[in-house]
């Protein structure tokens, strides 16, 4: 804990926002306390955990203007460009009101919500707001409220909105209070729900729940003054939210209809669930186009055993998919209509309600339908609700090309007739794959024969929003290195170029697994190895690598591995640079007697990853899945735990997030004796906890206390470790450490009660169990007048560290009226030294 070396003063120099970052890959946590006495009529403190990352919009539920109550919303741009900021106020009464303001480059700007809304008590100076950028900018965004309420209540909150609107929040607080009889608590259903609570000498805590539905819920509720009357659940996105696998046992059916269906690909609804596209066998064609939207809690919501996408003549097969962002998606595929034998590319965009969008062709609009074959289509999206859209041509000189499309929401196709090409080089241009590129654009990579038949390299090339290639004609080689180089996958870097993948014969007759980094101006990376940084290059076989984004500027991968007797599943990270951060040739996953193969990855929004792959030889083919965290640690069952077991087969999963940290898995099932899909929904339940802030601290001026509350909601009894992180990197395990902790009961720890913590000015925490619990830090302070707990905060803890923090709020202004002070506390609870920038 370091005091800031901003100074004090009554001017905009000393309103600041600030970023946290870890210079050397190391994950970290950060929050920012603030104490103030202001104006001699708003006395106590605030703490707030910092945002990830910015974003387009925050969304806040609590607001108010009524007398003696001032909120501030605090804009940072930690942009290279100027933002364009809308303010949307949704107020009580129903009705909206908007605010303009532009926030400069590396800068912060502050509104007083009194001046656009004025004060007043009644229900239209209650609000809910959303803060967000119009010109592709992000920004952060906090709201900061004081408060001198009937002279009973003083001090201040601040809060982070959250950066997503979802109907089942995944950070949805629900109190569980003794409370003063005749004021119950009800909840109504709402898209954003904030808790806020806060400290009075007299009365104990208060606690105000709002939502952002016209704020249909703003009660106080009077509670029992000791803390340890309080307890606060995280809800999932189930009632049952702690078991990894979160739907029914071997997954849920999406289609169980007679015949075959396969070839399941699937994308995120951006709703906790996800969208399933297959080809199938079922009607008096020999293979359409069938899709079901699936939910949060496992529930199909269109049409039992799916929507028909495509059921024209002859065949369609192999879809692809990927979100229109609005809930829907865009689905193309291989079209046989024709003539049989004779492929086209035809796309479909569907709804969020399973219907088919307005001014889309039913069985879909031709993409391209030129002479000769197109086939083996790779979609993504183009930011605009439409998306970009490649192929494998054979209409050209040379036997196969590659070519791009945009389809636009409306489904006209704004580029080239006949598509742009990417690269019509000589001989076979084969198995391109596309990323968006973040700006409406797309970076693409293929294996390439250019050099000589038979033998390839990897090429790539980025195509703007408008179809104009950026980068050398026909692509740039991102490995040309001897014998061949397959497969190749990549993600984004996230800076506007790409992580690339494949499988590498270099090394002679074994495959090896590479990487390279594209920058976004057409440029491999001068940090990384010339044609690619080794990922894996043990003896026998490395193949079928997939990756995605580490959440920074590298990337996480996964492939199947046959350095022992049997395939099994390893993985590993490289970073910006290059360097590969985890055990040399990668951490296992598997380590099982039966084949493990044909991995699938996605992010798990804490900078590791979810893996799944098909487990076991036929005719007993399963299903599994492994989370890895950012140190490359397992977190799951060892050796995976199962997703999809019932009998008889279950074959190449896929996977999406549910974007809350979990994955979504889809598969082909023979239980019934005939192809099905099902699908399974597993996530992390929260074991650790870190508590950045905290102090013990004794000076003249008074002291401070601090508590760790643990609270353990589920069925299962817990066994909970508490370690204090001192400054230097000393450890210190509490004195009530192991904590016994029932299932549904709590548990309250006074820091300052293990020897060596106690007058500690600077004390982290990290909370450990082997079931999933909820933890918290009070923190209170007395000052030597006597006052019994003059100011308090309170701050639920975070799950996972990472590399950056936003902090949109900071002040340590000072006059005649009174001062601000503002601490950044950084806690580093990993096992590598830590390089900071404030």
């Amino acid at each position: 804990m370091r005091r800031p070396t901003l100074g004090s003063g009554d001017d905009a120099a000393h309103d600041f926002s600030c970023r946290v970052e870890s210079t050397n890959n190391v994950d970290i946590v950060a929050e920012r306390p603030m104490y103030f006495d202001y104006h001699g009529k708003w006395t106590g403190g605030s703490d707030v955990v910092g945002a990830l990352s910015p974003a387009e919009a925050f969304y806040f539920a609590e607001g108010t203007t009524r007398p003696g109550f001032q909120p501030y919303l605090t804009i940072q741009n930690p942009g290279l460009a100027c933002a364009e900021v809308k303010i949307t106020y949704m107020k009580g009464d129903g009705t909206t009101q908007e605010q303009g303001l532009i926030v400069g480059a590396h800068s912060r700007s502050t509104v007083f919500v009194p001046d656009a809304l004025g004060t007043g008590d009644d229900p239209s100076h209650d609000f809910s707001c959303k803060v967000e950028c119009v010109n592709n900018r992000t920004n952060i965004v906090e709201r900061p409220m004081y408060f001198d309420y009937q002279g009973e209540w003083t001090g201040g909150s601040t809060s982070t909105g959250p950066y997503r609107k979802i109907d089942r929040p995944n950070l949805c607080f629900r109190p569980l209070v003794h409370a003063v009889p005749g004021a119950p608590v009800s909840i109504e259903r709402s898209r954003i729900v904030e808790y806020c609570y806060s400290f009075h000498e007299h009365r104990g805590w208060d606690v105000m729940l709002v939502t952002s539905s016209s704020m249909k819920i703003r009660r106080s509720t009077q509670l029992l003054a000791a803390v340890a009357f309080i307890a606060v659940v995280l809800l999932l996105t189930a009632p049952a939210c702690f078991a990894q696998v979160r739907w029914q046992a071997d997954g849920v059916a999406v289609c169980i209809e007679g015949s075959n269906q396969d070839g399941q690909q699937l994308c995120s609804d951006g709703m906790g669930g996800a969208i399933i596209t297959w080809q199938d066998g079922r009607g008096a064609n020999p293979l359409d186009i069938y899709a079901q939207r699936i939910d949060a809690n496992g529930t199909p919501l269109w049409d039992p055993d799916g929507i028909v996408v495509c059921s024209e003549a002859n065949n369609q097969q192999d879809p692809q998919i990927t979100s229109d962002g609005v809930g829907g998606a865009i689905i193309t595929w291989e079209d046989e209509r024709t003539a049989v034998g004779a492929w086209d590319i035809y796309a479909q965009r569907v709804e969020a309600d399973g219907g088919i969008h307005t001014g889309w062709a039913a069985n879909g609009v031709a993409v391209a339908d030129f002479a000769l074959d197109q086939t083996d289509p790779q979609i993504t999206t183009d930011g605009a609700e439409g998306a970009i859209i490649i192929w494998e041509d054979t209409g050209g000189a040379n036997p196969i090309d590659i070519f791009a499309a945009r389809i636009g929401a409306d489904s006209t196709l704004p580029w080239a007739v006949g598509g742009v090409p990417i690269c019509d080089e000589a001989n076979n241009q084969e198995n391109p794959q596309i990323i968006s590129d973040g700006t409406g654009g797309a970076i693409i990579t293929w294996q390439d024969e250019r050099v000589l038949v038979f033998v390839s390299d990897i090429y790539s090339q980025r195509v703007d929003s408008g179809g104009a290639v950026q980068w050398t004609p026909d692509g740039i080689p991102i490995c040309a290195a001897v014998n061949n180089q397959y497969n190749p996958q990549l993600t984004t870097d996230g800076s506007e170029g790409a992580i690339i993948t494949w499988e590498d014969r270099r090394s002679g007759a074994d495959l090896d697994v590479y990487a390279q980094r594209v920058l976004s101006g057409g440029t491999v990376d001068p940090a990384w190895d010339a044609d690619g940084v080794v990922i894996c290059d043990e003896g026998n076989d490395q193949q079928s690598a997939f990756l995605t984004t580490d959440g920074r500027e590298g990337a996480i991968l996964a492939w199947q591995d046959r350095r022992d007797p049997d395939w099994n599943i390893y993985s590993q990270k490289v970073d910006g640079q290059g360097v590969v951060q985890w055990t040399v040739n990668g951490v296992a996953l598997t380590d099982n007697p039966e084949h493990q193969v044909l991995p699938r990855i996605v992010n798990d929004g804490c900078h590791g990853a979810i893996v799944t792959w098909q487990s076991g030889p036929a005719p007993n083919d399963d299903v599994y899945a492994q989370r890895v965290n950012f140190d490359g640690l397992p977190q799951w069952t060892a050796g995976g735990t199962l997703v999809g077991g019932a009998a008889a087969r279950q074959l190449n999963p896929r996977i999406t997030s549910d974007s809350q940290g979990g994955g979504i898995m889809v598969w082909q099932d023979e239980r019934s004796g005939n192809w099905d899909v099902y699908a399974q929904k597993v996530s992390d339940y929260a074991q650790n906890w870190f508590l950045a802030e905290g102090s013990t601290g004794h000076s003249d001026e008074g002291y401070f206390e601090t508590w760790v509350l643990v609270q353990n909601p589920g069925n299962n009894d817990a066994t909970v470790s508490i370690d204090y992180l001192l400054p230097g990197g000393t450890v210190i395990p509490a004195a009530e450490s192991p904590l016994a902790l029932p299932a549904q009961s709590r548990d309250t720890v006074n820091v300052a009660n293990t020897p060596g913590v106690d007058n500690q000015f600077s004390v982290s925490t990290t909370v450990t169990s082997d079931v999933p619990v909820i933890a918290e830090r009070a923190m209170y302070w007395m000052p030597s007048d006597g006052i019994y707990r003059q100011a308090a905060h309170d701050s639920i803890g975070v799950t996972c560290p990472s590399y950056e923090w936003y902090l949109a709020e900071g002040s340590t202004g000072t006059n005649e009226y009174g001062t601000f002070e503002t601490w950044v506390l950084v806690q580093n609870p990993g096992n590598n030294d830590a390089t900071v920038n404030i």
